[in-house]
């Protein structure tokens, strides 16, 4: 095995923010899954790239499947691949795509049919690090929805008033978080203190 393949190793540090993203969204990511390199390596090179976490009394299932070939997703490929994992799981099962090449408008536009709500595609290399590590990054907590409702009357709010936050911002993708979500941010400095805002997750064409 030549652990000195840049696209393997890259790949694995897509595959580690992948389990980290897990545990951030409230899964619990069995064991197995925390593999070496070496492992991964055999992994990779049989093509059997995914992580599997079954469904439990407060969280669906999820699936992340890595589809790494070198061309651009077709939308015959994306349709099989998708209808073959929903058939092996359940058409509840949240279902993430890692793909290496950018996705064309033909592909966006299949993500927006209701039968892929549960859907959604992450490149790569956008998972080589993990975004909300980044020291610029202030916390982000996503809010259920007893916590939305006490926040809001707290405040005395309402969505519309709320500061927003786009679907396709690259936290708001970590969390999973969909249109209507809202997430509280807390952003520390060591003069100040800590100081809280929220943001409501809203459509590109709302705007």
């Amino acid at each position: 095995m030549n652990f000195d393949n840049i696209d393997i190793k890259n790949i694995y540090k897509t595959w580690n923010t992948s389990l980290e993203m897990l545990s951030d969204r409230n899964y619990i990511v069995p064991n197995k899954y925390n593999i070496t390199l070496e492992e991964f390596t055999i992994l990779y090179n049989t093509d059997n790239l995914y992580i599997y976490i079954p469904k439990t009394d407060i969280k669906n299932d999820i699936c992340i499947y890595f589809s790494l070939n070198e061309k651009a997703l077709a939308k015959k490929l994306f349709n099989s691949t998708i209808s073959e994992l929903f058939e092996k799981y359940t058409h509840n099962t949240h279902i993430i795509l890692i793909l290496k090449k950018k996705i064309n408008n033909i592909i966006i536009k299949e993500l927006q049919n209701e039968s892929n709500r549960n859907v959604q595609i992450f490149l790569s290399n956008k998972l080589y690090y993990n975004v909300t590590k980044h020291y610029l990054v202030p916390e982000h907590i996503p809010l259920n929805k007893k916590d939305i409702s006490d926040m809001m009357k707290k405040h005395n709010a309402t969505k519309n008033q709320l500061p927003k936050m786009l679907e396709n911002d690259p936290v708001a993708c970590y969390y999973g978080m969909k249109l209507g979500d809202i997430c509280k941010i807390i952003r520390r400095n060591k003069y100040v203190g800590s100081e809280i805002s929220y943001r409501i997750v809203v459509s590109v064409d709302s705007l």
